[in-house]
């Protein structure tokens, strides 16, 4: 279909990704099926790496980690994955060095509707999720979102992730998420992704009133504020709070549920996970709950119509 993606291979075992190694040039990346943010993804320089992130990935839920997700992140699903004992699938995908960029994309009956393009700033980890996006226009990301919305003939969300070629400037894409993903929200040329579907879908307009778009650089909230990056200055960027729902904002403020419970407090005393981030700074806490006071503060009418984008904390 026209469409640029790295050299890839499914791996169906050690013997595979031997000869994978062999075939083509280091660094090489091994990806698991089904995994997600990052978390069944592995950069490998070596052959040794990789055959030890192709064991790790492809292996079933070995029973340390199954108790530890039970009860430390009380995950209910963690002892059926357990004893279900599926190896998951993994694929082996040549390394391009590059930007990342992603997009989400809504499409109806086959026709893609509209993209959000943006260039990742910031993210959870070394190939984790995005935490800091710049918003850009990508011509080569819109016809990539066109061709695989007609292709499959989707309706609905999905999102593509590419990396941007350091050498060439070409736009690979490497990843595709039948799902929506972090930008659903984000306001970009007039509306919303969400507001472009709706439309399609009921042959009706969206919200009238009309609300400005985002600034070009976001930061996510609160994933930003958890995964601090040391060359990102938040201060001098937007941070995406939803100001229009307080209650959202205070429970996000929190721990995530799953560092709450007695035993992942005990555990995040000896160790950090960093899948998870820090606890907010509560100097960064204390100046959100301020703004929301100054916000609710406000008239109605005022209220109604300020928006995250518009919103005077950085």
């Amino acid at each position: 279909m026209g469409v640029l993606v790295p050299a890839g291979a499914e791996i169906s075992s050690a013997d595979d990704l031997g000869a994978w190694c062999e075939a083509h040039a280091a660094p090489w990346v091994v990806k698991a099926e089904g995994s997600w943010g990052g978390s069944g993804v592995a950069v490998a320089a070596t052959v040794q790496d990789a055959m030890d992130a192709y064991r790790e990935l492809s292996s079933p839920l070995p029973v340390h980690k199954a108790v530890r997700f039970r009860l430390v992140d009380r995950d209910p699903f963690a002892l059926a994955r357990f004893f279900h004992r599926k190896k998951r699938k993994v694929m082996a995908q040549e390394h391009v060095r590059g930007r990342q960029v992603t997009c989400m994309v809504a499409a109806w009956q086959g026709r893609r509707l509209a993209s959000l393009n943006a260039e990742v700033m910031s993210t959870q980890g070394h190939v984790g999720a995005s935490t800091v996006l710049r918003l850009i226009d990508n011509p080569m990301m819109d016809q990539v979102a066109t061709v695989t919305a007609e292709h499959l003939g989707l309706s609905g969300f999905f999102g593509l992730d590419f990396i941007i070629e350091d050498t060439t400037g070409r736009c690979f894409l490497i990843e595709m998420n039948p799902r929506a993903t972090q930008l659903g929200h984000i306001r970009s040329h007039g509306a919303d992704l969400v507001t472009r579907l709706y439309e399609a879908a009921s042959n009706e307009l969206g919200p009238l009133q009309p609300l400005p778009d985002h600034g070009p650089v976001i930061a996510l909230f609160p994933q930003a504020l958890r995964f601090l990056d040391k060359d990102v200055a938040l201060d001098q960027v937007p941070i995406d709070v939803p100001w229009g729902e307080p209650d959202l904002v205070e429970e996000l403020l929190r721990l995530p549920w799953t560092k709450r419970g007695i035993v992942a407090r005990l555990e995040a005393s000896v160790r950090r996970n960093a899948a998870f981030g820090s606890a907010i700074e509560p100097r960064r806490i204390e100046e959100i709950r301020a703004e929301l006071r100054r916000h609710q503060a406000w008239p109605n009418d005022l209220r109604s119509g300020f928006t995250e984008a518009e919103a005077p904390f950085s």
